[in-house]
């Protein structure tokens, strides 16, 4: 059952700002233009401290009800570690591929269902 919400209203001052932002965060990769979403929430624009803007999604608007919970309790970490001892291989791939230098672009595809978030210039 797919959550539709309405955008809200971006305060006039900020509009132009946020265009130059979506235009960067566009440019850069980060968000891309879609036709088409049967999920949607809308943005919350606020200026920081520094005179830039931040912009998020309100998934409070009924997304959490909507997720569908899988109840798969998670090992403890001795079971883990016990699991883990003798090990002779050890590798830091992970630790490369969530480090702060990559961007979302490489999960780009395993992400294309997810919400998309309102602008203030669309549906």
């Amino acid at each position: 059952m797919p959550l539709f919400r309405p955008k809200r209203p971006v305060p006039y001052a900020a509009l132009s700002a946020l265009e130059k932002e979506l235009d960067r965060l566009e440019e850069n990769g980060f968000i891309s233009e879609v036709n088409y979403s049967t999920w949607a929430a809308p943005i919350v624009v606020v200026k920081k401290e520094n005179k830039f803007l931040r912009i998020f999604a309100d998934l409070s608007t009924g997304l959490n009800e909507a997720l569908e919970l899988h109840q798969h309790p998670f090992p403890f970490p001795e079971d883990i570690f016990a699991t883990l001892s003798g090990g002779q291989y050890f590798t830091d791939r992970l630790n490369r591929r969530l480090s702060p230098g990559r961007s979302r672009r490489h999960f780009k595809r395993a992400s294309r269902y997810f919400p998309a978030d309102h602008e203030h210039n669309t549906v």
